[in-house]
């Protein structure tokens, strides 16, 4: 075995040198199951040993690995039989990534434009302070986000229904006259549920009320031993405060594919992630031009020409279609970028950012000048060339294809870059100009990164 030392940073002379950055490796999520599959592992002992190798590599802090929303989508279970397998890619993604995410993509897009406005520079200049790095709940998108806000409010509305139903029911059981529990109610309800004397009386006894609540929704130890929901109907804590630690839980990933990916308004994720719905665009394209040539064919041979003139307008005609059919990012990337700013005009707003800034830093930036949105528009000119092709072997968009596509806004970010030989093909020039290297298989992950970091002194 490889002896690896463990970066640090280290005296020489009087100077301290810094610590070496550590190799940032980007999984494909086929990693993750080909190494926590029990059947792969049986059939290829090598398997095994590269889930080790990868271990050791992070443990050293030779290897850093993050986990992004993408991956822990798709490896959720989309039924309870699978639910075993799902939360056995969790135990490694632990094991290797740690708390360590990515920032979720809409999120990233944001700051990736304000870093041109603030800064006139690409996020990517930051380095390791590149804020795409994240190691908290922030790898959770707006949706899943606004999800967990939705909890708190049951979980309050539902908590003053319980404190006013057990209320009513203890002063029954005491006995009191019609008008006694009128105003005994009066003071401990009050107009909007619960008055803060009922609250406080509510806090001396929490089991009461919040038992049953701490298993059906784990979310984070602290949230419901320092009992949260009643430290918010004391006042003691601010909305923010009870919406923050509950976003925490959210962000467990135990907790995530445990109990909140089965959730009403997230169970149905793990399978629209990879839809492929947009390929009918392509299919409805790709008919409409070889209509059109077939259309043209029978004119041109209704009017007799010459058969060598049928050939040149014919395939000057296939060119021309071919061209109208393949979508263009570059032009597009104007139109992403408006809707950009007009959906999220507030948020730059409060972070100085006006029209003519965003104008001018942003709109007139280069391709490339938003490493992650940009990756993302270049992957997908370059699929969408394939898709629109005319041929009648044009390749069909495939449900990996747009997964793909998704994980790639993360490419400039790192160093190694997991990826099919098909997205290979398509972004290895994008890929060679941002120094980021393609691995091509799960295997050859182990020898990629001893060669990196012996390029590095890491070793």
């Amino acid at each position: 075995m490889i002896r690896y030392s463990t970066p640090r940073a280290k005296i020489m002379g009087n100077q301290l040198t810094p610590r070496p950055e550590p190799i940032r490796v980007y999984l494909d999520s086929s990693d993750i199951d080909n190494l926590t599959d029990a059947r792969k592992l049986a059939k290829d002992a090598r398997l095994g040993e590269t889930a080790e190798a990868l271990k050791e590599l992070a443990a050293k802090g030779i290897a850093e690995f993050r986990f992004s929303f993408f991956h822990v989508i798709e490896l959720a279970h989309a039924d309870d039989v699978s639910k075993p397998f799902a939360l056995r890619r969790v135990e490694l993604v632990k094991a290797l990534c740690g708390p360590k995410a990515f920032l979720n993509a809409d999120e990233l897009w944001r700051l990736e434009a304000l870093s041109l406005c603030q800064d006139s520079e690409p996020e990517l200049a930051k380095g390791a302070k590149a804020r795409v790095f994240v190691e908290d709940a922030s790898w959770l998108p707006r949706r899943v986000v606004d999800v967990a806000y939705q909890l708190v409010d049951s979980l309050i509305r539902r908590l003053k229904k319980r404190i006013g139903d057990r209320t009513g029911k203890a002063l029954e059981e005491i006995g009191t006259n019609r008008k006694s529990r009128r105003g005994m109610k009066r003071r401990l309800l009050g107009r909007r549920g619960v008055s803060a004397h009922g609250a406080e009386i509510a806090a001396t006894t929490p089991d009461l009320f919040l038992a049953d609540w701490k298993q059906a929704f784990p979310l984070t130890k602290r949230f419901w031993e320092e009992n949260f929901p009643l430290q918010y109907l004391n006042k003691q804590i601010s909305l923010d405060a009870l919406r923050a630690e509950c976003v925490a839980g959210f962000g467990d990933l135990d907790n995530f594919i445990g109990w909140c990916i089965e959730l009403p308004t997230l169970s149905e994720l793990p399978k629209t992630i990879r839809r492929a719905d947009q390929a009918q665009n392509f299919d409805e394209l790709r008919a409409d031009a070889r209509e059109r040539e077939r259309l043209a064919k029978l004119l041109l041979e209704q009017l007799e020409p010459e058969a060598h003139v049928h050939h040149d307008i014919l395939r000057e005609l296939h060119k021309r279609l071919q061209k109208a059919t393949i979508p263009s990012p570059a032009k597009s990337r104007p139109k992403d970028l408006e809707r950009l700013y007009a959906s999220n005009r507030e948020w730059f707003t409060r972070r100085g950012v006006s029209n003519q800034d965003w104008e001018s830093e942003v709109l007139a930036s280069p391709l490339g000048a938003l490493p992650g949105m940009d990756m993302m528009l270049q992957l997908a000119g370059a699929q969408f060339e394939k898709l629109a092709s005319l041929s009648k072997d044009a390749r069909k968009l495939r449900r990996s294809d747009v997964s793909d596509l998704l994980h790639s806004q993360y490419l400039p970010y790192v160093d190694l870059f997991r990826a099919d030989n098909y997205t290979r093909s398509l972004i290895a020039n994008v890929a060679m100009a941002k120094r980021t290297k393609l691995v091509p298989g799960t295997l050859a992950l182990p020898d990629m990164l001893r060669e990196e970091a012996r390029s590095r002194h890491l070793i």
